[in-house]
């Protein structure tokens, strides 16, 4: 089957998870955004604690702000997927909107975590602590994703198997968070770490969990398909996260993060790359800058980057992988999950360079 591939020779680029992308048709955004409203006081009706003073608008605040700024594309990723094995023509059901919030919803605890943890430096998110204490913040966002699924599901066939979906994932992060304490110094630094990072901060909450709750709201059997379903996701992890990292040290102002890894000592892709292929003399070096603030230690890590040609291996490396996901997706769909679910996700992704 025939696709636009998603990696651009000439950009050798995919659009980053942390940019804006359209991959739900215009109406069916709208009525999403706009549906958490009518969500979130059905719940809170029923529930007299969450009536206190403050506690919905919080709720309310919190949980939409990824989908209002465009940055988070896992609700998109679950709606689209249930469009396409529903063959629905219309507006996804509102068991579908209820289901995507949940993602949402999941995402705005991570976000709160990692600000009580000082990982973030959005104005929005650093305001929570001065409002509410963080920690606190995130225990009534996942006490409260817990009600919304109950609210809605309790009875269903679905019910039990989405909470211990949700339980995974929240293991994962912090799995996540635990194997990646003490790795910010380049001799902790291995492929093993780097595919804990992939898989745990990337794969299982932005593709893994939405992809398994289409399924799931879908009513198919994907417990034979799992193995492949987990392989296409940590390929598709690995893509968007080197991406990201990649962006962070080469890209240019419009597509660059924070540009700050570097600095930080961080655990990425291009950091493992160079320690694989440098010399002795040049472990001395990347040993010595990386981590530093220095803008003279910064550059002479950028340097080391060129010399050692990792754009290059870059290229390459997002060239292997997108292969590996055209051939897992052609997989699923002899299996009878539609290759459009992910095609489509590929082409979202892809950036052409203008």
């Amino acid at each position: 089957m025939w696709f636009k591939s998603p990696f651009c020779p000439r950009s050798g680029r995919f659009r980053s998870l942390r940019k804006k992308f359209n991959l739900l048709p215009r109406e069916v955004a709208h009525e999403f955004k706009h549906s958490l409203d009518c969500i979130v006081n059905k719940v809170c009706e029923n529930k007299t604690y969450l009536n206190i003073s403050g506690i919905k608008e919080t709720i309310l605040q919190i949980s939409q702000y990824n989908v209002r700024i465009a940055k988070n594309p896992s609700s998109s990723i679950m709606l689209h997927a249930h469009n396409n094995l529903e063959g629905a023509k219309n507006l996804p059901s509102e068991r579908a909107f209820i289901m995507a919030w949940s993602i949402e919803i999941l995402q705005s605890h991570r976000m709160l975590s990692a600000c009580y943890k000082s990982e973030i430096e959005d104005p929005f998110w650093k305001v929570r602590e001065n409002e509410m204490s963080a920690i606190n913040q995130a225990n009534i966002i996942r006490c409260f994703l817990y009600e919304l699924l109950t609210y809605y599901f309790k009875g269903q066939e679905i019910h039990t198997e989405v909470l211990q979906l949700y339980n995974k994932a929240f293991i994962s992060s912090a799995i996540l968070e635990y194997s990646t304490k003490g790795i910010h110094k380049p001799f902790n630094f291995s492929w093993k770490q780097h595919e804990v990072i992939c898989e745990y901060e990337t794969s299982c909450i932005t593709f893994e969990v939405p992809l398994l709750l289409a399924i799931k709201l879908a009513l198919i059997d994907g417990k034979i398909l799992y193995d492949h379903i987990h392989k296409i996701c940590l390929d598709l992890g690995k893509l968007c996260q080197i991406q990201d990292e990649y962006d962070n040290c080469f890209g240019d102002d419009s597509n660059r993060t924070s540009g700050t890894h570097i600095q930080e000592g961080k655990c990425t892709w291009l950091a493992v790359t160079a320690l694989e292929h440098c010399t002795p003399a040049q472990r001395v070096v990347f040993n010595a800058c990386y981590g530093s603030t220095e803008p003279a230690h910064v550059e002479r890590i950028k340097y080391l980057y060129e010399q050692l040609k990792i754009p290059k291996l870059y290229r390459e490396q997002i060239g292997y992988l997108t292969e590996c996901v055209t051939k897992t997706a052609e997989i699923l769909n002899n299996n009878g999950l539609p290759s459009k679910i992910f095609f489509d996700l590929i082409d979202a992704l892809c950036e052409e360079k203008k």
